[in-house]
């Protein structure tokens, strides 16, 4: 076998192994990451954002629904005011 021969042989191995290795490396590096994504869901950490954004919308329909009984409470106060207590009162109920 040539020289020249043996160097095409070893070039093409090189690139054959190094294709295979970048193919591993990529599967190694994806495994990895989906190893990552899955112990942090099953952490406490993912609990504690988890909570955080039931909180965050608790308090925002709390907030909405505060508002809205003190805009209620605003216009029975005002209509109090204008027409007197009973008749407003019994109006109301």
């Amino acid at each position: 076998m040539s020289q020249d021969a043996i160097e095409a042989a070893t070039a093409a191995t090189s690139a054959a192994s190094a294709g295979s290795i970048a193919s591993a490396a990529s599967k190694v590096t994806l495994t990895g990451g989906a190893a990552l994504v899955g112990g942090w869901l099953v952490s406490n950490e993912f609990a504690a954002v988890i909570d955080l954004l039931v909180d965050v919308v608790s308090l925002a329909v709390q907030w909405y629904y505060r508002h809205r009984e003190f805009g209620l409470r605003k216009l029975e106060h005002e209509a109090w005011m204008l027409h007197g207590g009973a008749a407003v009162r019994d109006t109301l109920s």
